[in-house]
């Protein structure tokens, strides 16, 4: 609470402060920089009431009272309307008095869109400071996004506003053409799909994770594929129910299990019966070198049978499914074909 008070405290005096600024600055734009003494004191007495003006309006609007995060579009919104109200009062105050203050009528006008810009720019480098205090330390592993969207937007954020984070994020990947531009908190689109072991190689990725909302079971199948290839760990997203539940952490991305590749939920099995029809038998499993055929192979491996046989024509895919089965990748047994 006490934090929360002196952070309130910090942003009214600097806002108080980009006021003043603002109206002496205006005045000595206004008087083309030939200002005399006795002139600076309305000029101050003016800035300093539309400062006092504002903090009290922006109080009551809910500027320092906890209500809007520091930088946010909503407490952007609200300064600017603050700003836009003190403007109007001032101004209208100024042309009704009759007090002869010696202040120029135009002051306010010239002096308030400097203090908002004041105000926002402050703001604006705060949020900049403390985005860039919360990103991974760079010795984290660098990752490739797949998926420019909001599911992309959300694993973005979800890792690189955690210093704590195991991963960062160093390259989006999207196959749609009017996204090639895009820039999602400081990371950019830097190709296709098609790309992806060059992007690998160039930004020295060790993580491929998938960002798509709703993955068909072909293209997790594809992108899982083509990251065990280049030797890349392959995450995606939590399920989109767990997303509306609320915000995810790194913990939260996962692997890319069997039952995301196959399209639909596991299945209860008898392993006794399992068991009997593969222990000792001579097993043939093609394709043994994609994921599918890797976890088949993985999973049959553990029921002793007489010999297993795998089968692909991708020897890269191969060499991992022996290394996680046998603990090794030399593909020279005649089990390997």
């Amino acid at each position: 609470m006490r934090h929360a008070r002196i952070e309130s405290l910090n942003r009214a005096a600097s806002d108080a402060a980009c006021w003043v600024l603002s109206l002496l600055l205006a005045s000595l734009l206004r008087f083309e920089f030939e200002i005399t003494a006795p002139s600076w004191w309305p000029t101050l007495m003016l800035a300093v009431f539309t400062a006092i003006a504002f903090i009290c309006l922006g109080y009551a609007l809910g500027l320092y009272r906890g209500k809007y995060d520091y930088g946010s579009f909503q407490e952007t919104r609200t300064v600017m309307v603050t700003a836009v109200l003190i403007t109007v009062g001032t101004s209208v105050l100024l042309l009704t008095a009759n007090i002869q203050t010696g202040i120029p009528r135009s002051l306010i006008v010239i002096g308030a869109p400097i203090a908002a810009l004041l105000m926002l720019g402050t703001r604006y480098v705060y949020r900049i400071v403390v985005e860039r205090a919360r990103h991974p330390q760079h010795e984290a592993t660098p990752a490739l996004v797949v998926g420019a969207g909001p599911a992309g937007e959300i694993a973005i954020r979800t890792v690189m506003h955690d210093p704590k984070s195991p991963i960062r994020v160093v390259g989006l990947i999207d196959d749609d053409p009017t996204k090639r531009k895009l820039i999602l908190h400081g990371i950019a689109v830097l190709g296709d799909s098609t790309q992806i072991s060059d992007l690998a190689k160039v930004t020295g990725a060790k993580v491929l994770i998938i960002a798509v909302a709703e993955p068909s079971p072909e293209l997790l199948h594809k992108l899982t594929d083509c990251g065990e290839r280049l030797g890349l760990r392959v995450l995606r997203l939590p399920t989109i129910q767990r997303l509306m539940e609320g915000p995810i952490e790194v913990n939260d991305l996962r692997k890319v299990s069997i039952e995301d590749l196959m399209g639909r939920k596991s299945i209860d099995t008898d392993i006794d019966t399992i068991a009997g029809f593969l222990t000792g038998k001579r097993v043939l499993v093609t394709g043994a070198g994609g994921s599918i055929g890797a976890e088949l192979s993985r999973q049959i491996s553990e029921f002793s049978p007489a010999e297993l046989i795998m089968l692909d024509h991708d020897e890269t895919g191969l060499q991992s499914a022996q290394l996680d089965i046998s603990g090794h990748g030399l593909l020279d047994s005649d089990e390997i074909v």
